[in-house]
Formats: structure tokens, C-alpha cells, sequence
């Protein structure tokens, strides 16, 4: 097994962070949803405001898997707490620990940070869903994630005045 180092994503990653992310979205079958680019990826993730952060597993030098996350505030616990937005591993570099480690340094970084867990959204017919159970993580069965965008999105702010 070659040697996996996990480590903070740095502006110079861009590149990276943006084919990773478009690959899950490949993974997921869903390819036209990857719409970021190593610029928005540079202008969210590393300017004076991030919008999220990200670790990279890298096999050498060469990143082969991602874990992208933010902070939210959990309303009903008064807590904080990260949201991973994504979490990818190249297939070839899959069966070696790398998503459980990229996931260890993303509940390190909550923990530091004093948040009180970490959350994220997995599909019913996603085999990750395993994955993450063994982690500890609790699936719930009576939850749904809703999404609104594009014209819908419009529609909506347009009643307000």
C-alpha cells in the first residue's frame, strides 16, 4: 500500500479540489451538476472568507481523494457543527483506509473547532451509506434533503418585497 498523506487543501489545490469534486459528481452519475471551476474554487474556499474547507488525501504527490466541508449552526442543539459536502475517493485508490482517514481529519477539525458532531447527506441506494454507519454515524431513515434552485429559487425571492 503506498504511503497516503491527508492534508489541509491550499489555494495552489484548486486544480485539484475542482476535478475531485467533479468526479464525485460523476461517481454519482450526475456529471452536468459540476459546474465550479479552479477559479471559484480559489475565490470560495481560499479568499478572506472561506465558504468551505477541504482535505486531500494525496498518494505522493498526486491528490486522489477529497473530503470538502463548512461550518452550519445546528438551531435546535444551540451548537456548531460541519457539514461535509463531499466526499471522494478515486476508485483506484479505494479498500485503503483513505475515506475513513480524510473523514478522522474532518471530526479532528470539528472537534477542535468545538463543534458538537458532524452531519451529511448520503443517498438510500449509495453503498457509502455502510461506510458511514461503521464510522458511528446515524442514518436516519425518516429524513429527506430538499433543494431549492435555479427557477423555483427565483420565483420564491420574488415574493418577497
Amino acid at each position: 500500500m503506498a504511503e497516503i498523506l491527508i492534508r489541509p487543501a491550499h489555494a495552489a489545490d484548486a486544480d485539484s479540489v475542482a476535478r475531485l469534486i467533479a468526479a464525485n459528481a460523476g461517481f454519482h452519475g450526475k456529471p452536468e451538476m459540476a459546474k465550479l471551476t479552479p477559479g471559484s474554487v480559489r475565490r470560495d474556499g481560499f479568499g478572506a472568507e472561506p465558504l468551505f474547507w477541504a482535505y486531500l488525501a494525496e498518494n505522493h504527490t498526486e491528490p486522489v481523494g477529497i473530503a470538502q466541508f463548512y461550518f452550519i449552526y445546528r438551531g435546535w442543539t444551540g451548537s456548531r457543527a460541519i457539514y461535509v459536502s463531499d466526499l471522494f475517493v478515486e476508485e483506484a485508490a479505494r479498500g485503503q483506509g483513505i475515506g475513513r482517514r480524510l473523514m478522522a481529519a474532518v471530526a479532528r477539525r470539528a472537534k477542535e473547532a468545538g463543534c458538537g458532531g458532524l452531519s451529511l447527506g448520503v443517498r438510500n441506494d449509495n453503498p457509502a451509506r455502510h461506510f458511514y454507519e461503521r464510522l458511528g454515524m446515524s442514518v436516519y431513515a425518516d429524513s429527506v434533503s430538499c433543494r431549492l434552485e435555479g427557477e423555483a429559487l427565483a420565483r420564491l425571492a420574488a415574493e418577497i418585497d
